[in-house]
C-alpha cells in the first residue's frame, strides 16, 4: 500500500515538473541563478565603492579646507609677529631716549580695546590720535591713572608741557585656546557613553589680554560649565557630552548617525568652541575636540 502511494506522489511531481518545463520553453524564459547571484553581489560592491568614494571626497575636501585655514592663520601670526618685533624695538627706543616721559612705557597700548595710563609727572598728559589733534583721546592729571579706549591706531601722541612723544600701539592678538582631555573613561575597547555624560571630559582654557571682551558659544552635543577664572585671569570651561540620556535615545541616535562610526568600531562626535571679539566683531577660527564611545552602557 505504501509503495502504491509513493508511486502516485512521484507521478504527480513528475507531471508538475513537465508542466513547468513546458511553460518555460513556450515563454522563452532564461533563469540563471548563478547570474542572479553575481548581479546581486556586483550591485552591493558598487554601492559600497560609491559610498567609500563619497567619504574619500568629503574627507579630501575637509582636509583641503583645514589646510587653507591653517595657512591663513600662519600668515596672520607671521604678520602679527613682525608687528610685535617693531613694537618691541620702538618701546626699547622710548625707554632709552625718553627718560622724562611721565607715562609708563613698560608695555605698549593695545588696539581695539581699553587701555590704562598712569601719569607719574607734575603736569597733565594729553593723549592724541596722530590723525586728529582737534581733541585729545584722554587727559591724565598729574599723579593719576586713567582708562581710555583705542581703535585701530598704530601709535598715539603723548603731549606733556611743551613736549610730545609718539607711543606705539600693539595689535590686539587673538586669544590662545587650549583643549585638554581630562578623563580616562574615553579609553579602551569599550567606551560607555552613559559614563562619559556623568563627568567633565575636556577642560578649555582661553588666554587673552582682554578676556571680558570675548563672546563664546559651543557647537555640538555638549554641555559647558563656566567660564570661571584661574589665577592668571584666563577663562576656564569644563565640557561634558550630552548626546543621549537613555538606551532608547541612544538607539535612535545610532539609527540617525550610523555614518559616525569609525573603522575601529567607535562612534565619533565633534564639538567646537566659537570665539569672537564683542567690540570689533572679529570671529576667530573655531577650536574643537572629539568625543569617542562604543556603547551606551
Amino acid at each position: 500500500m505504501r509503495k502504491r502511494q509513493h508511486d502516485v506522489k512521484f507521478v504527480i511531481y513528475q507531471a508538475l515538473y513537465l508542466v513547468v518545463i513546458s511553460l518555460i520553453t513556450i515563454k522563452g524564459a532564461d533563469i540563471d541563478l548563478t547570474k542572479v547571484e553575481k548581479v546581486g553581489a556586483s550591485d552591493s560592491l558598487r554601492v559600497a565603492l560609491e559610498e567609500r568614494q563619497r567619504y574619500n571626497d568629503s574627507l579630501a575636501a575637509e582636509i583641503s579646507k583645514q589646510e587653507e585655514l591653517s595657512r591663513k592663520i600662519q600668515e596672520a601670526l607671521a604678520k602679527k609677529s613682525a608687528e610685535e618685533d617693531r613694537i618691541r624695538q620702538e618701546m626699547e627706543r622710548l625707554r632709552k631716549g625718553s627718560k622724562d616721559l611721565p607715562l609708563s612705557v613698560t608695555q605698549a597700548y593695545i588696539q581695539h580695546t581699553w587701555n590704562l595710563a598712569r601719569n607719574s609727572g607734575t603736569v597733565p598728559v594729553e593723549i592724541f590720535d596722530p590723525k586728529d589733534r582737534s581733541k585729545p583721546i584722554a587727559v591724565i592729571p598729574p599723579g593719576q591713572e586713567k582708562r581710555f579706549d583705542l581703535g585701530g591706531q598704530t601709535e598715539v601722541i603723548a603731549r606733556f608741557g611743551s613736549k610730545e612723544q609718539a607711543i606705539p600701539v600693539a595689535p590686539n592678538k587673538p586669544p590662545a585656546i587650549r583643549i585638554e582631555k581630562i578623563t580616562t573613561k574615553m579609553e579602551g575597547s569599550r567606551i560607555k557613553l552613559a559614563e562619559l555624560q556623568q563627568v567633565s571630559c575636556f577642560k578649555i582654557t582661553i588666554e587673552d589680554e582682554r578676556p571680558d571682551q570675548l563672546k563664546t558659544s559651543f557647537t555640538g552635543p555638549v554641555t559647558a560649565a563656566g567660564p570661571t577664572r584661574d589665577s592668571r585671569g584666563s577663562l576656564i570651561f569644563f565640557v561634558t557630552p550630552n548626546i543621549a540620556r537613555t538606551e532608547e535615545a541612544f538607539q535612535a541616535w545610532v539609527d540617525r548617525h550610523g555614518d559616525a562610526r569609525e573603522a575601529d568600531g567607535r562612534y565619533k562626535v565633534n564639538f567646537f568652541l566659537n570665539v569672537s571679539d564683542s567690540r570689533t566683531g572679529e570671529k576667530f577660527p573655531p577650536v574643537g575636540g572629539s568625543v569617542y564611545f562604543t556603547d551606551f552602557k
